[in-house]
């Protein structure tokens, strides 16, 4: 499985939104799509398509129809980052995007810092906020080995900035933003 993530500026949810999403949909090889804004700047949106593999998303790259489907999308809004990334645990995958808040991180690794160094603070964290998240997942992009991207389902923002406010959860964000840069956001998902 791979994780497709379209992220938009100027976004907006019109009939030709709709239009694209259910284009998507009936691809061979598209398994979900779920879409929405980001709470802290609603103009930003986010298209998370899920595909059976990468090869089923180049196919349809390789339509007729993927011309006018890109040319449609522009009244969506700017595509400003398309990302590929097989996320895991597979079963934390549905709750991680059905929550009510989406925490979305792009992250990319600092200079020198090793990959697997990166991955066990991950794990550290992803012990942590077992049982407070409704599902979260990670993964190395395709494009990129050096960016990961980072989701936890949220019951809301404010459980998250709760989450990360203890004197413990600071110690460990400490050692993770020494890592890797991250670009922290949340979003507000529908399943189309």
């Amino acid at each position: 499985m791979i994780t497709e993530i379209v992220v938009f500026s100027n976004y907006v949810i019109n009939e030709t939104h709709d239009n694209g999403v259910a284009i998507l949909k009936e691809q061979d090889g598209c398994k979900r799509v779920f879409y929405g804004s980001q709470v802290e700047d609603p103009t930003t949106g986010y298209w998370v398509i899920e595909w059976d593999t990468i090869e089923k998303h180049k196919e349809f790259q390789a339509s007729e129809g993927y011309k006018a489907f890109v040319e449609g999308g522009k009244d969506v809004g700017k595509v400003v980052k398309m990302l590929h990334v097989p996320l895991e645990p597979a079963d934390d995958y549905t709750g991680a995007f059905t929550a009510p808040v989406t925490e979305i991180s792009l992250t990319t690794l600092k200079p020198g810092v090793e990959a697997k160094d990166f991955e066990a603070t991950v794990n550290i964290i992803y012990g942590a906020a077992k049982g407070t998240v409704d599902g979260s997942v990670s993964g190395k992009t395709v494009e990129n080995e050096r960016e990961y991207v980072l989701v936890y389902g949220w019951k809301s923002v404010q459980l998250h900035k709760d989450a990360i406010s203890p004197p413990q959860a600071q110690e460990i964000l400490a050692v993770l933003y020494k890592q890797a840069d991250l670009d922290v956001k949340h979003a507000t998902l529908k399943a189309a």
